[in-house]
């Protein structure tokens, strides 16, 4: 990075080596060069012939001298930016490429909070060549005038013995992108003066260069450049996973057709010309080759925007709502492929909605990793690339980013002395796409009637949001109390239980308060196997409490359990209290053991439910049975969907609601 940048000299300053005037520029490609105004405006203005020194090569003390004069458009004063280009008047071919070979490549996406550097010449600075400064970006909205700029903190210009800004204005402001790119997404033009010229508190102002390409069209055409050339090498350098070739590949080859090298786009552009050619119309390997081909595309695009950083339960969670069922699927590229198969089909039948099913899938992960459409360039030219109007695009997005809300109600800790009764309070912590509410508590009287005015209250007082989710943690003596199924919600005047739409789900609210607990509910949740099935408990062993307990001691892969008994035998220990306390988080437990017939039910239910997704969706697949419902207890670590449960709610030293004081250990 540092070779595109050099000082910006007139010809009588060329003579003075080291030292002299410190003015920064850099090079942005097809022989153009962008500084700040006043560094060009001081000098002579539009009519200056300049000099740009650039260090001669890697390795090399030497320069080089390349002649600049003013492009033909105006500079933007308000902006402090102006375009410079090479003066072909005054120099060869062999300057003008070298002027090209150190362009800097330019971006727009900066956000609070990066970290950045800053390249240029600090006046008090003895470096022949350019300095490079690290920093982290304070605002990107700071106004300057009738502008806002990108406002940087600099730690070595707010040191003791600082370094200035002087001579770096027009220098470039410089951001690492998750592809490990160095985009310059500024450009310096001032800072607030302190004593001794020095940046008061180490702030540098940069404007900022998604406004500087409204005004230069070089600008925008270097961005859009660099977009397309990442998009392609990206798209270039990704290939379809192994379990899609082996999926898709048979098919493929008993119509005669060549393996490709490799599953990348150039390949699979190949197979599908040689489809189209031995087809000649509309045919399933036809159809099947598009649809790998258009995955491939999109798999750059997720790669970009961070698909990676979800797991594989998320994404399969998100083609659920987006698309449907994704069932088979055991990666993200099947899932991509599924989607664009989906597309081939709605295309045939002339079905197409706004947004293809492979786009939908996209944008809902862009949704969950913040990636906007309107900002992210690479997601933005493929959705165009397909045809979509970025409005429907956005729109999606934001639906998706700001709908929604999860809201967890703690009912209190295990009463230490178990005396029968109702819980006192309700503590309740919201959290939404838009706004998050720290916990606060509602009171109750200890009865049954209490509670219900209690959580009508919590209800009432919790920001709308739609869908709401809602996670209630009970003590164990209440889980299948039935609490979901209270009509104490006011929905247009009619009172409706939070089952009716509100997806509730249960946890044990030890967990909240135990960290030994707790830990026992990650470790189990980190080694069940989703694609088991649930074990069938014979009543002797729900019985038997030490049988029980050893066998979930040896039990190391079943993720959730499926079961049922009648609590109200007094002859009964009740083994869902010793499966909770050997660290079962998902278990869906119902008032009376499950006849055959329920189970398969059940059982088909979930086999349609993809492996990857099941920790998300069980609970919402499963069948209802008209007065036999059960204690849907699904205690997930992580929280719920894509609210993730925050850490200062668990272990924290809460005062037990039972008005008993401190809080004591429980079980």
């Amino acid at each position: 990075m540092e070779a595109g940048v050099g000082r910006l000299l007139t010809s009588p300053e060329r003579r003075e080596w080291p030292g002299g005037a410190v003015r920064s520029a850099f090079a942005i490609g097809d022989g153009y060069v962008l500084t700040a105004w006043h560094c060009v405006r001081d000098i002579g203005g539009r009519s200056a012939e300049l000099w740009l020194r650039l260090r001669a090569g890697a390795g090399s003390d030497g320069y080089v001298d390349i002649p600049v004069r003013h492009s033909a458009t105006d500079p933007d004063p308000q902006l402090d930016v102006t375009l410079l280009q090479f003066d072909e008047a005054r120099g060869d071919q062999k300057l003008r490429d070298r002027l090209d070979e150190v362009a800097l490549p330019l971006g727009v996406e900066v956000d609070a909070h990066d970290e950045v550097r800053v390249g240029g010449f600090p006046a008090w600075n003895t470096a022949r060549h350019c300095v490079i400064l690290g920093g982290k970006v304070d605002s990107v909205h700071a106004p300057f005038g009738t502008v806002q700029t990108i406002r940087v903190h600099m730690p070595p210009m707010a040191a003791n013995q600082p370094e200035t800004p002087h001579g770096m204005s027009g220098g470039p402001l410089l951001r690492t992108g998750p592809d490990r790119r160095e985009l310059v997404v500024g450009l310096v033009r001032s800072f607030p003066r302190g004593r001794d010229g020095a940046a008061l508190g180490g702030e540098v102002l940069c404007c900022r260069m998604a406004d500087v390409r409204q005004v230069f069209a070089p600008v925008d055409d270097a961005i859009r450049r660099n977009v397309a050339a990442a998009h392609m090498a990206a798209v270039g350098s990704v290939e379809l996973s192994d379990d899609v070739v082996q999926a898709y590949w048979p098919a493929l080859r008993a119509g005669g057709f060549q393996r490709p090298a490799h599953w990348d786009v150039e390949h699979l552009d190949k197979l599908r010309q040689e489809v189209d050619a031995d087809s000649g119309g509309p045919s399933r390997a036809r159809n099947t080759v598009a649809a790998l081909h258009a995955a491939v595309r999109a798999k750059a695009v997720l790669t970009a925007i961070g698909g990676p950083r979800l797991p594989l339960g998320q994404l399969a969670t998100i083609y659920h709502m987006e698309v449907g069922d994704c069932v088979g699927c055991h990666s993200a590229d099947a899932m991509l492929v599924r989607a664009a198969d989906a597309d081939q089909q709605l295309l045939s039948e002339n079905a197409m909605g706004a947004l293809s099913c492979l786009a939908r899938f996209v944008i809902g992960a862009a949704a969950v990793l913040g990636a906007n459409p309107a900002e992210h360039r690479t997601l933005r030219s493929w959705l165009e690339s397909l045809g979509h109007q970025p409005a429907d695009a956005g729109q999606l997005y934001l639906h998706r980013r700001t709908s929604g809300g999860w809201l967890l109600l703690d009912f209190g800790d295990e009463d230490p002395a178990e005396v029968p009764g109702w819980p006192t309070g309700i503590t309740w912590s919201y959290f939404g796409a838009g706004e998050d509410r720290p916990p606060e508590t509602v009171d109750s009287d200890g009865t049954e009637d209490g509670l219900r005015r209690a959580l009508a209250q919590v209800l009432r007082a919790v920001p709308p949001a739609y869908p709401l989710v809602v996670d209630l943690a009970l003590p164990h003596a209440k889980l299948r109390a039935g609490i979901e199924h209270w009509p104490v919600r006011e929905v247009d005047r009619e009172l409706r239980a939070l089952s009716d739409d509100c997806r509730p789900r249960l946890r044990w609210s030890r967990r909240l308060y135990s960290e030994q607990h707790r830990n026992q509910l990650v470790n189990r949740a980190a080694q069940g196997q989703w694609h088991s099935e649930p074990p069938t408990f014979v009543d002797d062993m729900l019985a038997d409490h030490h049988r029980l307990r050893d066998w979930a001691r040896t039990d190391q892969h079943h993720a959730w359990l499926l079961g049922g008994c009648d609590p109200r035998d007094p002859a009964r220990t009740d083994p869902l209290r010793v499966l909770l306390q050997e660290g079962y988080g998902f278990v869906v437990w119902y008032p009376d053991r499950l006849d055959p017939d329920r189970r398969r039910e059940i059982g088909a239910a979930v086999a349609g439910v993809a492996v990857p997704a099941r920790r998300n969706l069980i609970p919402d697949q499963l069948p209802r049975f008209t007065g036999f419902r059960p204690a849907v207890i699904w205690d997930d670590p992580a929280g719920r969907g894509h609210f993730k449960l925050p850490g200062q709610l668990i272990g924290e030293p809460i005062q037990d609601r039972r008005g008993t004081g401190e809080h004591r250990s429980g079980e």
